[in-house]
């Protein structure tokens, strides 16, 4: 069902409809386009895994199950390609420049505007680097990740006073049926 929305409603759910998916959701947790290879593999996965359980879906799910256990989403892998202003050398390609970047200001994947900008070539140039460096640094990503941080660096009065004044019996009347995880939590 969740699959099912993450789809366009016009979509039918077809080869077409698990190409979409997996050609847009790929880009996003591999931080660059699929391989007409691997596009292809993960399609015909999923129709293989929605013509065994008979459910759409549950064939996506199953394709995308494999997808993250991927080494290409798990790990971070940089790819050079030769550097045409210094010909011998090699360079980051766009998509490895984009995640560095991403990761080092958010702390997370690329969002599609930086993978935009790295496909146009963009990060290869000094201005659609400090473009993209711009939007990041000015982006509500960032402070939310700031607010962590800090709270990672000031909480641990707020969790002293949540360990000392926060009884079981309190806690319990609150949040009944999560006692031992909230509980950990707190410590």
């Amino acid at each position: 069902a969740v699959l099912a929305q993450i789809l366009h409603a016009d979509l039918q759910p077809d080869e077409a409809c698990a190409t979409v998916f997996f050609r847009r959701t790929g880009r996003l947790l591999f931080r660059r386009p699929l391989s007409a290879s691997d596009l292809g593999a993960y399609v015909a996965a999923a129709n293989e895994a929605a013509r065994l359980t008979k459910d759409f879906y549950a064939g996506l799910a199953l394709s995308l199950a494999s997808m993250l256990a991927s080494p290409k989403f798990l790990y971070d892998a940089d790819s050079l390609e030769p550097d045409p202003m210094r010909p011998g050398n090699q360079r980051l390609d766009a998509y490895s420049k984009a995640s560095r970047l991403s990761l080092f200001l958010w702390n997370t994947a690329p969002d599609v505007d930086l993978l935009d900008a790295a496909a146009r070539g963009e990060l290869h140039t000094r201005s659609g680097l400090a473009k993209e460096v711009d939007r990041l640094l000015t982006s509500p990503r960032l402070a939310a990740l700031e607010l962590a941080s800090r709270f990672g660096r000031e909480g641990a009065p707020l969790r002293a006073w949540l360990r000392d004044t926060v009884t079981d019996v309190t806690f319990f009347q609150v949040a009944p049926a999560a006692r031992t995880p909230q509980r950990a939590a707190v410590r």
